[in-house]
């Protein structure tokens, strides 16, 4: 528990210091409201929000206001990412028709799926409508050009193996084994947590 929150501690220093420096941006000031952003985490796959837990707690002793989507691709099979795609969008919406100017912050594969969702929602789009996404920060993630496809539907061939369905693959479902996951995820952390964290992956 002591590693998850010195992890948790640099993760929010990390985070501290790029709204820091957004702030500072001439073209943020003018058009974000004087208080702190919004953040909103999006996890990578087979993590449930509660893996944030930690940091966000980290963040509002600073007076930082977060949020974590719950992505439907967690846990079952979807037949592509326009759930996740829609679930992010839809709770970025929500928080920017408040007012409120949001900085994304995305994780592994979620750096595909929240790039997609912030159309019509940046700064940009919105114009003079008060709230808007105005940072994407992606954390071990990726950017990918538009139209980019991984793989042809149901071709596992290019995936690691970690990524690939185990024994039904018709059901499209990767299952991570908690040693797989110790050694992909949590390789920096004690037994003690990465045993912890490891058994709460889900497919």
């Amino acid at each position: 528990m002591r590693r998850d929150i010195a992890v948790a501690v640099a993760s929010m220093r990390r985070i501290h210091s790029i709204t820091k420096v957004v702030r500072r941006a001439p073209s943020f000031r003018r058009s974000i409201s004087p208080t702190k952003p919004y953040l909103l985490f999006v996890r990578g796959g087979g993590h449930s929000p509660e893996v944030r837990n930690t940091v966000r707690q980290c963040l509002r002793s600073s007076s930082y206001r977060s949020t974590v989507v719950a992505r439907p691709s967690v846990g079952r099979a979807t037949y592509d990412f326009t759930e996740d795609v829609d679930a992010i969008y839809s709770a970025a919406q929500g928080i920017c028709d408040s007012g409120e100017d949001i900085i994304l912050v995305l994780w592994s594969f979620s750096g595909v799926t929240g790039c997609e969702a912030v159309k019509a929602l940046t700064r940009a789009d919105r114009g003079a409508i008060r709230g808007a996404i105005v940072r994407n920060v992606i954390i071990a993630g990726c950017i990918l050009p538009k139209g980019f496809q991984f793989v042809q539907r149901n071709d596992w061939d290019g995936f690691m193996e970690f990524m690939k369905p185990g024994s039904d693959p018709e059901s499209g479902l990767c299952t991570v084994s908690p040693d797989m996951a110790k050694r992909v995820f949590y390789n920096d952390m004690s037994d003690a947590d990465a045993d912890a964290w490891a058994a709460k992956v889900k497919p």
